[in-house]
């Protein structure tokens, strides 16, 4: 057995993982190098979900490091209509809440929430979107034309399946394997998007050399099977 983002809390079974912590560092040096260290913001959470949580850990230390950034509100849910449930939410903060500039929405579904928010708010020039994870859907709201949401950070999920395909076969061959496989991400930009002309999951595997950075064939941190 091999897992990825879940704590199975087992000795025996490798856990394949995004670095979590590294996802919510990279979108957060990015929003402090686009407003400052003084800023309203609003965060999208919901605790209870282990990359969730791990997220959360660097949001905190942020702001005790960054005593200028003042969150303003929290909210979020996880459900089968997160985006829609989480776009309800934000628009309440929004309306209550005119002076947040930057909404931290550490998961893509968070962050397609609130940028339908802001849209039909007509705030959209006035909040910039930070986010993790990356789909084909995220990608072409991201590349909007006046969109808020101006960055993700994510890992290439053929990469996370290379890497637990690999971690798995190594365990059947009575291999050693290391309990804990992390992944690093990759930042992307709306600007980087825009330019490089990707609109899709699969441009973005060929157009963005830094997302294929970690390949399965010479990625340290990926075991191979001799």
């Amino acid at each position: 057995m091999v897992a990825f983002d879940v704590n199975i809390d087992n000795p025996a079974v490798p856990q394949v993982e995004q670095s979590d912590h590294e996802l919510a560092r990279l979108a957060l040096d990015l929003a402090v190098k686009d407003n400052g260290t003084s800023f309203n913001a609003g965060y999208a959470y919901v605790a209870g979900f282990a990359p969730l949580d791990r997220r959360n850990e660097v949001w905190q230390g942020f702001k005790k490091a960054n005593p200028g950034v003042v969150e303003k509100a929290q909210f979020g849910a996880v459900n089968a209509t997160t985006a829609l449930s989480t776009s309800d939410q934000a628009k309440a903060v929004l309306r209550a809440n005119s002076d947040i500039s930057v909404v931290f929405a550490p998961y893509d579904e968070f962050a397609r929430g609130v940028k339908l928010a802001a849209t039909e708010l007509g705030v959209a020039d006035k909040v910039k979107i930070y986010s993790a994870d990356v789909s084909t859907a995220d990608i072409q709201e991201i590349v909007a034309e006046g969109s808020p949401w101006v960055a993700t950070v994510a890992t290439n999920p053929a990469v996370v399946g290379a890497a637990a395909i690999r971690t798995a076969a190594k365990l059947v061959a009575g291999e050693a394997v290391d309990h804990n496989l992390i992944i690093k991400p990759t930042l992307l930009t709306q600007a980087g998007l825009r330019s490089a002309g990707v609109t899709t999951i699969e441009e973005l595997a060929t157009k963005v050399p830094a997302f294929n950075e970690s390949d399965v064939a010479t990625a340290p941190w990926i075991p191979t099977v001799k």
